[in-house]
């Protein structure tokens, strides 16, 4: 027994000495043929307030913020965004129009014509009544001359001074008088947007007072919607439903995303964090066929005059914001837009000028065929770039907990390692002890055993400590999709449970033979956890540094782009385009790489139970193959540096800027993908 409890002992010093990880945020398309159909009759219904009992009590044009609830018929969610600006533009529409407005509820483009139009009014046009309102709302100011004494005379002051120019004093006076007040472009509007995702399909969704300024995507058989718009004295509205039992709202309001501005509910709380998830009632019903929404009560394919593209689009969006719709080649919407608008610049430039554009252009037609070749590969495909190329988006508060546990595991793990070590040293000691008797050494051999218990024991809970720091791990990354995630947590637990069950065993063992017996359930189920262990922690890595791979390549082409606007510009990219050329290169191996360790991972999946010495080597050519990825994705960083150097060097920051927004963010995230999990040896 003795012999067998040293070998455990070694065997557990080596695990401790391999379990230290590198710890260092998915639009899913959903099929809805399950869903019943219901006749379009039934939207006459959804909006009554029979359906709205958890509706928040709230002024339209005069409550600022989002409010959102749902509704207790067909299941809808709601939500609508207000502003509070109605005094401020009734008073600008009689300033610019000399009457008062007809209308209580004006359009967007009705607020921005005002807006435009007061921010062209000269101050000479100003009454005194109107000069006195507007300098008190801060709308009027001054840039405190002399000549101005109070504001309830400027406006007539002004029509004063510029008449009676017959002299030159009197000519610097209006002048003085005509620079000293200065009025303010009115916000009439502010800004709002928004990402709502599902963990189920999204459909039937709905708009109201949505006009020309406005956009939103939706794409059927997708669980995201994305909005943007303008709101000021009225309110817009998105509603929809959703198979899922979980909508997760990332919201902003005139340029800030906080909570004050949200209002949930007939009681209007406010959520904890934004971005912020409910839970709410699936829908299994649906009225709209794909590629319709709802419009004035009823399934359109315009939305306030406007066309909804068969990817459920509505708003005058740019066409880079228009979605490529299944059954059209990828890419192939882009490039054609792409060559029709080179054709137009062409034309602005010299011969050889012409040439240089075309050269580039090309290349970045070239990087867009990469791009989607990237986006249908299996192991890029959950890298989104609408989730910030995560293959999913966690709550906030989630995330924050889950850390929090993970951190409390890590504290655990840390404890009872140190425990293990002190019950391993107590048996060595003792065991020592029981070697050196020669008499009555009955005290010692049961001390030996508790020794013995004491120190399996502490490995197990280190054991399993170290499995709940990776379970912790997995539940706040958003770099796995929630399926591979509940996929890992599974496998965890039932490894937790043979952990605490061999546990269980060692505690339970009152004779040598039981602990012997006890301590080989422990190595066994060691055995078979191990290599399923760094395959998940490997996997974390990976996943992350999959992410940015996806949104390297969407840099590759933006840096392409900045090179055409900079040979447009009449500036030299002749050194520049070998950088790029290097960092694409590079790009490209970080990808091969990172597919070959994948395929290991997969092969590993594949083995059959028990995996073994074929899964630990497996594990091991996956993670060199992860090492050269990052040594390339490296070389790649390294690159952009001197590119973003180079480009602003040849005086092209104003290019830079306006396509590349993100190189900085990118550059440092491919530095954090450093990689210390270790592979396991048999």
């Amino acid at each position: 027994m003795r012999t067998k409890i040293l070998s455990i002992a070694v065997m557990v010093m080596f695990i401790m000495s391999m379990i230290p990880l590198a710890f260092a945020e998915e639009e899913t398309t959903t099929d809805d043929t399950a869903l019943e159909t219901e006749p379009e009759s039934t939207l006459q219904e959804i909006d009554s307030t029979n359906c709205w009992s958890d509706k928040p009590d709230y002024t339209p044009g005069v409550d600022k913020g989002f409010f959102i609830w749902q509704g207790t018929c067909g299941k809808f969610w709601w939500v609508d965004w207000s502003g509070d600006t109605r005094a401020k533009w009734k008073r600008w529409y009689k300033i610019v129009k000399n009457t008062e407005p007809t209308t209580d509820e004006p359009t967007s483009d009705e607020v921005m014509q005002i807006e435009n139009q007061a921010a062209a009014t000269d101050t000479t046009t100003l009454t005194a009544e109107e000069t006195t309102d507007l300098q008190a709302s801060g709308d009027l100011v001054s840039t405190g001359s002399s000549e101005v004494t109070g504001a309830q005379t400027v406006g007539t002051k002004l029509r004063d001074k510029i008449a009676n120019t017959g002299t030159d004093t009197n000519i610097q006076t209006a002048a003085k008088v005509k620079t000293a007040l200065k009025i303010k472009k009115p916000k009439l509007l502010y800004r709002v947007k928004g990402t709502i995702t599902s963990n189920g399909q999204i459909f039937d969704v709905g708009l109201r007072k949505f006009d020309a300024r406005d956009k939103l995507v939706y794409r059927p058989g997708k669980n995201v919607i994305t909005f943007h718009g303008w709101v000021g004295p009225h309110f817009d509205r998105i509603f929809f439903r959703t198979t899922g039992d979980q909508v997760t709202f990332d919201l902003e309001f005139d340029g800030k995303k906080t909570t004050e501005t949200v209002y949930i509910g007939k009681d209007k709380e406010h959520p904890a964090t934004n971005p912020f998830t409910l839970t709410g009632e699936p829908a299994t019903k649906k009225v709209c066929p794909v590629g319709k929404l709802i419009y004035e009560k009823k399934c359109t394919d315009k939305v306030a005059g406007i066309a909804v593209t068969p990817n459920g689009l509505a708003g005058s969006l740019a066409d880079k914001e228009v979605p490529v719709a299944k059954g059209v080649a990828a890419g192939q919407l882009n490039r054609e837009q792409i060559k029709a608008r080179l054709q137009e610049r062409l034309s602005k430039l010299p011969e050889k000028a012409q040439n240089r554009l075309v050269a580039l252009n090309e290349k970045r037609l070239e990087r867009l065929n990469k791009l989607e070749e990237l986006k249908a590969k299996p192991v890029f495909e959950n890298f989104k770039k609408e989730l910030n190329f995560k293959a999913r988006k966690l709550n906030q508060e989630r995330i924050k907990e889950k850390v929090q546990n993970f951190e409390r595991a890590r504290e655990k793990f840390k404890q009872s390692r140190d425990a293990a070590k002190e019950a391993h040293q107590n048996f060595i000691k003792t065991k020592q002890e029981l070697k050196d008797c020669t008499e009555n050494c009955d005290e010692l051999e049961a001390k030996t055993l508790e020794e013995a218990k004491t120190f399996l024991t502490n490995t197990a809970d280190n054991l399993i400590e170290h499995l709940q720091q990776l379970k912790a791990k997995i539940e706040s990354s958003e770099d796995i999709s929630d399926s591979e995630a509940a996929d890992m947590i599974a496998k965890i637990d039932a490894q937790i449970k043979e952990l605490e069950d061999a546990k269980a065993k060692v505690t339970a063992a009152t004779t040598k033979e039981e602990v012997k017996e006890a301590s080989k359930t422990i190595l066994n189920s060691w055995k078979r956890i191990r290599n399923h262990t760094f395959y998940h922690a490997a996997k974390l890595v990976a996943e992350k540094h999959g992410g940015i791979i996806v949104k390297m390549e969407h840099l590759s082409v933006r840096l392409q782009k900045v090179l055409e606007k900079m040979e447009e510009n009449g500036k030299d990219t002749s050194t520049i385009q070998p950088l790029v050329d290097d960092f694409n290169s590079a790009l490209e191996s970080a990808k091969t790489s990172f597919e070959q360790a994948k395929a290991k991972f997969k092969e590993f999946v594949d083995l059959p139970e028990p995996k073994g010495e074929p899964g630990a080597k497996l594990l091991q050519e996956a993670q060199q193959y992860m090492k050269e990825s990052r040594a390339s994705l490296k070389t790649a960083q390294q690159k952009l540096k001197e590119i973003i150097k180079a480009v602003k060097d040849s005086k092209g920051s104003n290019e830079l800027t306006s396509t590349t927004d993100e190189e900085a963010e990118d550059a440092e995230e491919a530095e954090d993908t450093e990689d210390n999990t270790e592979t396991p040896s048999q």
